[in-house]
C-alpha cells in the first residue's frame, strides 16, 4: 500500500469562519457559523449549587476529557438543555437535572445555565436559564423559571429580552441558524440512540 501525503494543509476553522453561501457576494448579508464561548453551570447534577462552574471553548476544538462521573456528559446535557430546552433523558421531568437538595443538605437548591455564544448574526449573546428544586415531605419539585437572553451589538448596545421557558427554547435555535431537529438528532445526539454502523 502506498500512501501520499499531500503537503498542502486545509485551513483550520476559525471563531468567526463564515459559511459557503453562494448569495455572499451578490449584496446579501454573508451568514456565519455560530460558536459557543463559555459556558457557566451552578447546581446542575453533580456541580455545586454554591458556585459556579466556567467551561470556556476553544477553537477549533476544544476535548473534555476526564474520570467517569465527573461532569463529561453533565456539560453537553447543559449545552443540549440551553440550544433546544430538551430535557436529559432520565431525568424524571428535571427532579435528577438538578442537584439533590439531600445532597446539600437544603430544602431547596436554586440552579443555573449561562451560555456565552457568538450566533450567526455575528452578535454575541448570553443566554441564562434559572431552575429551582424543593425538597417538600415525600416529593421533590422541578421548576424551570424564566430565563434571559441578552444580545451586545457592535456598538456596545444591550438588549436584555426576558422570556417564558417556551419562548427560548423557539428563540434559541433561530438565534444559532440551526434547527431544533439537528440540533437534537444530529449535533446532541445521545451515545445510546445513535443508529451509526
Amino acid at each position: 500500500l502506498n500512501v501520499r501525503r499531500s503537503s498542502r494543509r486545509a485551513p483550520l476553522p476559525t471563531r468567526h469562519a463564515l459559511a459557503v453561501d453562494s448569495r455572499a457576494g451578490s449584496g446579501q448579508d454573508a451568514r456565519r457559523m455560530s460558536s459557543i464561548e463559555k459556558l457557566s453551570i451552578r447546581g446542575i447534577r453533580s456541580f455545586s449549587p454554591d458556585r459556579d462552574q466556567v467551561i470556556e471553548f476553544y477553537s477549533p476544538l476544544t476535548m473534555i476529557v476526564g474520570h467517569n462521573g465527573c461532569g463529561k456528559t453533565t456539560i453537553i446535557e447543559c449545552l443540549k438543555y440551553m440550544l433546544t430546552g430538551t430535557l436529559p433523558p432520565g431525568t424524571k421531568s428535571g427532579q435528577y437535572f438538578v442537584n439533590d437538595p439531600k445532597v446539600s443538605g437544603a430544602q431547596e437548591v436554586k440552579a443555573s445555565i449561562k451560555l456565552r455564544l457568538k450566533g450567526h448574526s455575528g452578535k454575541t449573546m448570553v443566554s441564562i436559564r434559572y431552575f429551582q428544586l424543593t425538597q417538600s415531605r415525600s416529593r421533590l419539585t422541578f421548576k424551570a423559571l424564566d430565563g434571559v437572553i441578552r444580545t451586545f451589538g457592535s456598538d456596545g448596545e444591550t438588549k436584555s429580552m426576558s422570556h417564558r421557558c417556551s419562548d427560548m427554547d423557539k428563540q434559541m435555535p433561530l438565534l444559532v441558524g440551526v434547527s431544533k431537529a439537528i440540533l437534537e438528532n444530529v449535533i446532541f445526539c445521545h451515545q445510546e440512540e445513535s443508529n451509526w454502523p
